[in-house]
């Protein structure tokens, strides 16, 4: 039986004012949790409890500057997979410096991305511009 998505847990932030906030823990109808924010109503109307719905909001973050991805082409995807592999050896080399007992947990999340990198890059590019490509069904093809 699919449950409504609700509160199941609450933690204040140490911001003041507006910029207080709450994290939330929600229980979703598929059965996972997600923590995130609540919005749309005042801070103290949020109770444990409370039935909620998935809202998505357009942030304007811009994840990859100077990409238009109605022209995407090799060169661009090219140098995004460069960008993201320093990224991944600047990583390895902090992981390697984290106390031995946060160690593992860490690196085993690094394999775990490096491996779905290793997908990712697997996609065409001209793919990708046609929207043509879906990261699940490339996931599913590829395990």
């Amino acid at each position: 039986m699919a449950q409504t998505p609700v509160v199941v847990f609450q933690v204040e932030t140490e911001a003041g004012g507006d910029a207080a906030r709450r994290c939330h823990e929600i229980w979703l109808e598929e059965g996972p949790r997600l923590t995130t924010n609540i919005v749309g109503c005042l801070v103290e109307d949020v109770h444990v409890g409370l039935p909620v719905e998935a809202v998505f909001e357009d942030l304007g973050r811009v994840y990859f500057p100077g990409v238009d991805f109605g022209r995407f082409t090799d060169a661009d995807k090219s140098r995004i997979e460069q960008e993201i592999a320093e990224d991944f050896a600047h990583a390895y080399e902090g992981i390697q410096r984290l106390p031995e007992g946060t160690r593992f947990g860490v690196y085993l999340a690094y394999v775990y991305y490096r491996k779905l990198f290793a997908k990712i890059r697997s996609i065409p590019a001209d793919r990708i511009r046609e929207g043509k490509s879906s990261l699940k069904a490339t996931l599913e093809k590829t395990s």
